[in-house]
C-alpha cells in the first residue's frame, strides 16, 4: 500500500480553513457572552422603588407585638393555675 500525500495547495486550504473556523468561533462566543439576560431589566429606579417597599415591609415588622414576651405570659398563667376548668372533666 503506498502512503498518500495531500498536495500543498489542499494543506493550505485546510490551514485556512481552520484559521477563519476559529475567527467565526470566538465571534460567536462573543456574541453570546453579550447576549442580554431573559426577563425585566433591572434599572437604578426599579431598585430604589424594591429597597423602599422591603424598608417599609421592616417598619411594618418592628411595630409588631413581642410574640415571646406574649407566649412567656401565657406559660407563667397556665403554670399558676388561673382558670382550671376541672368541674369540666377530662377532654
Amino acid at each position: 500500500m503506498t502512503k498518500r500525500t495531500m498536495p500543498d495547495g489542499h494543506k493550505a486550504a485546510v490551514a485556512a480553513g481552520r484559521v477563519d473556523t476559529a475567527a467565526v468561533s470566538g465571534y460567536l462566543e462573543a456574541l453570546e457572552a453579550q447576549r442580554p439576560e431573559r426577563g425585566r431589566q433591572v434599572t437604578p429606579g426599579r431598585l430604589e422603588a424594591r429597597r423602599a417597599e422591603i424598608d417599609a415591609q421592616l417598619a411594618a415588622l418592628a411595630d409588631e407585638p413581642d410574640m415571646s414576651a406574649v407566649e412567656q405570659a401565657f406559660i407563667e398563667h397556665a403554670a399558676s393555675g388561673h382558670g382550671r376548668t376541672d368541674a369540666l372533666g377530662p377532654y
